[in-house]
């Protein structure tokens, strides 16, 4: 969601006068009030990029099969639900699914991005079966965005599954214990944020 959001705002989606079902209101950081304004930052924890579970550079679907927590065939269950009852025939349609799913959007889709963002933080697990999807987006993000006042970094948790940053937290984790990831994204918040 956080990309979607980011998308919509650096680049609005367009609206389908055929399908207005699929019509989407203004990003609520478009308002006069954010104008000329960025996003000092963004977290991405464990983002899935790809809802078909289809990019065949992915073969973290396969080697992080037993040490992950989500599988490809769930993903590509919850995609196949999240794309139901959206016709992707339709051309007008297909220039709205690169929003949401990044196997489909064309080179250069997210070099708007640093007009509304300083940096993005992503974060991913060495034991996750979506890691080569999201390296993979990172280098995206970072070869597209180049020179353009946007920092994108990349945490890999060698030892982490889908969501883990989370789990840390769940688990009620005191914070000497939490793992060197999880600790540089609490200092990247920190940061970024004033009280």
């Amino acid at each position: 969601m956080v990309l979607q959001l980011l998308l919509h705002t650096a680049k609005p989606m367009p609206s389908i006068p055929s399908q207005p079902s699929l019509a989407v209101p203004p990003s609520p950081l478009s308002n006069p009030e954010m104008e000329g304004k960025k996003l000092l930052g963004a977290y991405m924890m464990s983002p899935y990029l790809d809802l078909l579970a289809r990019n065949p550079a992915c073969k973290s679907y396969v080697t992080n099969y037993d040490s992950d927590i989500t599988s490809q065939v769930k993903l590509e269950d919850f995609g196949q639900r999240v794309m139901a009852g959206i016709p992707t025939s339709d051309p007008e349609v297909a220039k709205l699914l690169p929003y949401i799913d990044s196997q489909l959007a064309p080179a250069g889709f997210y070099s708007d991005l640093p007009s509304t963002i300083s940096s993005i933080l992503i974060s991913a697990g060495g034991g996750e079966a979506l890691l080569d999807d999201i390296i993979q987006f990172g280098e995206i993000l970072k070869s597209t965005t180049d020179g353009k006042a946007m920092e994108t970094r990349v945490l890999v948790d060698d030892f982490g599954v889908h969501l883990d940053p989370m789990l840390d937290f769940f688990a009620g984790m005191p914070e000497d214990k939490l793992g060197s990831v999880t600790k540089d994204i609490v200092k990247w918040f920190g940061e970024r944020v004033t009280a």
